[in-house]
């Protein structure tokens, strides 16, 4: 189990303990999560195990939080395709499957097999050689100087470049297509696609969002000093003449699904419709 660090995840992840306690061979939680178990009722948190994301075995990680937690989820057992289950604490939790209230009633259909596998594909984010992380919603690249213009140049396989100008750019997988990209103007692509969404992000240059195939490897080499962000998150600086090499990975993030349309129906309750 992994969770964000409010009090309410400790409630539920305790409720879920008792319920699996002796339905599954183990219970593991991370560290955090597990402390906070632990000082409100140590009985229960005694069934626990503690949890090394990077590399325990696991049959599903059942996470408690929003979009954000899922993500931070995510990139914990990095390339390794563990299924995820969310239980929404966020906002809209588009990657979430459940709200708290139907916890029990959903961990009695997972034991049961109750359930869908979806798979959602990621993209491999390398700066010069280097593999930074694999990114399930976008890649943002911007100027590392508040206010100034970003310059660069963004290869896409073998169609040529070309040249931007403006705060930056977002590379966004499908589903990722909902948050970032779609609020810079982008396309909201089918999590069931294997695509790319190209979004200039502020541009002062006539450029326009691109949805191409994931086939094809992007090449950002910035005109000047950038800073990168992966699914939200500061990963590293760079200077001009690095190279910033996207492509589509080769393992994909596991999700335990109950409704294969919640998708489209999220979406609907955020734009409308």
């Amino acid at each position: 189990m992994l969770a964000n660090d409010s009090p309410r995840a400790i409630e539920l992840a305790l409720d879920s303990a008792r319920f699996l306690s002796g339905r599954v061979d183990e219970i593991r939680v991370e560290k955090h999560l597990l402390d906070g178990m632990r000082a409100a009722d140590s009985e229960t948190a005694s069934d626990c195990l503690s949890l090394a994301a990077e590399r325990d075995e696991l049959d599903l990680a059942l996470v408690f939080g929003g979009d954000g937690t899922i993500l931070r989820s995510v990139a914990a057992f990095d390339r390794r395709e563990v299924p995820i289950f969310g239980v929404n604490m966020g906002r809209m939790g588009f990657l979430s499957q459940v709200e708290p209230k139907d916890l029990l009633p959903s961990l009695r259909r997972l034991l049961d097999g109750e359930f869908e596998i979806c798979k959602r594909m990621k993209l491999d984010i390398m700066l010069n050689g280097e593999h930074l992380g694999s990114a399930l919603n976008e890649l943002l690249v911007q100027g590392d100087k508040i206010g100034k213009i970003f310059r660069g140049r963004l290869g896409i396989g073998d169609l040529g470049d070309l040249m931007f100008e403006g705060d930056g750019i977002i590379i966004s997988t499908p589903t990722g297509s909902t948050g970032h990209s779609l609020s810079t103007g982008g396309s909201v692509v089918d999590c069931e696609l294997d695509a790319v969404v190209i979004s200039p992000l502020g541009a002062l240059t006539p450029a326009r969002p691109l949805v191409i195939s994931a086939e094809k490897e992007l090449l950002i080499a910035p005109g000047d000093e950038c800073a990168l962000a992966i699914d939200g998150e500061l990963v590293a600086k760079g200077n001009r003449g690095v190279e910033i090499r996207i492509s589509r990975s080769e393992s994909r993030t596991t999700f335990i699904i109950f409704d294969s349309d919640s998708f489209w129906k999220k979406l609907r309750q955020r734009i409308g419709g």
